[in-house]
């Protein structure tokens, strides 16, 4: 309900998803929840927005020396985000090692250097402690039968089989949210287009609907 209330006033994506883990944090005691939106080519995943305490954020920063930047990570063959994509299904994930295997695809991202990726690999057991994930849940984003994306959520506790399906519910949720707002994005740009071609131009322009039909001159 609160993320129809926030899509249904026009708020930006970026809302949405703060909202949303918030939300999981209040309903399943989340401790961090993340979206990641696939590329056309279905090569990588940008993360969009994560959601951790300030606080851990902040011992993270100063444990690798930066800002967290942002993560955009290749999909490895028969990596944890390669598996969760082709699968098209949710999952449960609670071994430690499973766990900083996944950890470790964020270091690949190219807005890190070499020396860094380095030293924030060897990191990656202090991180995951400090994160203090017992289980995660990865869920892919459908829309029209099409992956775009991956909302993956944490947990210091270990989540249920219920979990998994009340938060693929919820998921549906967010990728509704994300087509609303593609489709408002879509919108404004063409717009934009009319509106720069008419300035542009002395004479008027007649828009046809798929029928041939003028709707608007």
């Amino acid at each position: 309900n609160s993320i129809n209330e926030t899509v249904n006033h026009s708020k930006s994506l970026m809302e949405i998803v703060n909202l949303l883990g918030k939300e999981l944090k209040r309903i399943f005691s989340s401790t961090g929840s993340t979206l990641y939106m696939l590329d056309p080519a279905g090569k990588t995943l940008t993360m969009q927005q994560f959601v951790i305490s300030p606080e851990v954020t902040r011992r993270i920063e100063k444990m690798i020396g930066s800002t967290i930047p942002l993560i955009q990570i290749p999909i490895q063959e028969g990596g944890f985000f390669e598996r969760i994509l082709s699968s098209r299904r949710g999952s449960i994930t609670t071994d430690r090692d499973e766990i900083q295997k996944w950890m470790a695809e964020f270091v690949n991202t190219p807005f890190l250097p070499p020396v860094a990726k380095k030293m924030v690999h060897n990191l990656i057991p202090q991180i995951y402690d400090l994160l203090s994930i017992k289980s995660t849940i990865a869920i892919p984003l459908l829309l029209n039968g099409k992956v775009i994306g991956v909302l993956d959520t944490s947990s210091a506790g270990l989540f249920t089989e219920d979990d998994l399906r009340r938060i693929e519910n919820i998921s549906r949720q967010l990728t509704a949210a994300i087509q609303h707002q593609q489709a408002n994005e879509h919108v404004r740009r063409s717009e934009e287009f009319q509106q720069s071609v008419q300035n542009a131009l002395s004479a008027s322009i007649a828009i046809l609907n798929e029928e041939g039909v003028i709707v608007q001159v």
